[in-house]
């Protein structure tokens, strides 16, 4: 579900602006993981936008926290690695 300011216009179509609205709205993994081709047009006066969450896909899901573990010689402690990494790489990509 899109989520934003009431008074929010919605970024103008095949804009930079718009890519990145839509990325951050999008809401299954493929889309997070295999964005569209930016496009190269901006609008120099486009305004600030904040979004109130972004979307998410079903399985990127709350829980509790994971125990800590050490090393990368287990092949658990490789996968909660690659989690993690995996999980703050969004992160960034939406703050974007």
């Amino acid at each position: 579900m899109a989520i934003w300011f009431a008074h929010m216009k919605e970024p103008e179509p095949e804009t930079m602006d718009r890519w990145a609205w839509d990325y951050i709205l999008c809401a299954t993994l493929d889309e997070k993981f295999t964005p569209k081709a930016v496009p190269q047009r901006s609008k120099a006066d486009a305004p600030a936008r904040r979004l109130l969450e972004p979307g998410r896909p079903p399985e990127l899901r709350i829980v509790r926290k994971a125990e800590k573990s050490r090393g990368m010689s287990a092949p658990s402690g490789r996968a909660r690695a690659l989690h993690t990494f995996l999980h703050h790489e969004i992160h960034a990509a939406e703050l974007i």
